[in-house]
Parts: structure tokens; sequence; C-alpha cells
């Protein structure tokens, strides 16, 4: 007995699609009875501008990571205008993290990258108040590395650019390959 076309896959594709589109009708009715600034913020925070800013502002903190890197390693002191960088740049991020908690509310810890952002700002808030009592003592470096998962929000802003992430994707691949590659060798 030969099957309809899209065989078996066209019931449970069906149910996921009425199920996609039941989430975001009750996406659009709960946001319906939000307050209007708050569906303004909303719409701010998942424009595309904003993704990209953030992209930018992710792109100026690594280079400043790097750039700090480099004078620790080298034992030089820091420049006088990189602390007060550092603290706005957390500032920043505190502040995105805290509106969008207020825009999502405890929705906003159902996705990872969420989640990693606000851990890895909590961290810094740990790591500035341990430097502030303590002094910048070297066992505190593992706090200063959770910075770098910061970057990983980077990953994020590459979907928006669909040729990079194919880049990226294919990276990843090939890198996956060589190394399974390399391990059988």
């Amino acid at each position: 007995r030969s099957q309809p076309r899209g065989g078996s896959l066209e019931k449970p594709l069906q149910t996921a699609t009425r199920i996609s589109m039941l989430h975001q009708s009750e996406r659009g009715a709960q946001r319906a009875s939000w307050p209007w600034y708050r569906r303004v913020v909303a719409g701010i925070i998942e424009s595309r501008i904003y993704e990209v800013l953030m992209g930018l502002v992710v792109v100026i903190n690594a280079v400043l990571i790097i750039y700090e890197t480099d004078q620790r390693a080298a034992e030089e002191t820091l420049a006088s205008w990189q602390r007060p960088v550092e603290l706005s740049l957390l500032i920043f991020y505190t502040v995105d993290v805290a509106v969008q908690f207020y825009i999502y509310r405890s929705h906003l810890f159902n996705d990872t990258l969420n989640i990693l952002d606000f851990f890895v700002v909590v961290s810094d808030w740990v790591s500035e108040a341990l430097m502030v009592f303590l002094g910048d003592v070297p066992s505190f470096g593992v706090l200063r590395i959770c910075r770098v998962f910061r970057l990983l929000r980077f990953v994020h802003i590459l979907a928006l650019f669909r040729e990079l992430h194919l880049m990226l994707t294919g990276f990843l691949s090939a890198m996956r390959a060589m190394v399974w590659a390399s391990i059988m060798l």
C-alpha cells in the first residue's frame, strides 16, 4: 500500500505547525494585555537594529577583553580609561538584562542565551565586589574568564546574517570532522 504524498511526516508536521501557531496566538494574546510601554520596549529589544547595536557592543567588548588580557600577560598596568569603560559596559549589560527581565518576566529563563547573559552579569558583579573588598586577587581570575562567555552572544548575532551563519556552521562542522579524524589517526 503506497503512502499518500508527504509520507508519514505529514501528520506530525501539521500538528507541530498547529502547536506553533497556537503558541504564537497565545503570545500575541498575552502581549495584547501588556501596557503599551511594555509592548514598545519589547518591539525595540526585538528589533534588528537593536540586535546589530548589541553585536557592535559585543565586538567592542571583545577587543577590550583581548587588549586587557595582553596587558595583564605582559604585566603592564591598565590604562586609566579601561576601568571606567569596563564598568560602563557592565552597567550596559546589566540594564539590558534588567529590561529583558521586565519584558519577558520568568519566560526570560526559557532561552539558554538569556540564562548565559544573566550568569555572566551576576558573575561580573560578584567579581567587582570581590575586587573592591579583597583587591585584585589572581584566584578570582576565573570569574574574569566568565566575561568571555559574553562573546557567545555574538553567535546569536550571526544568525541575523544568513551567509555568516552558514559560514560559521560550516566551519564548526569541519572542525568536528577534523577532531574525529585526529582521534581516528
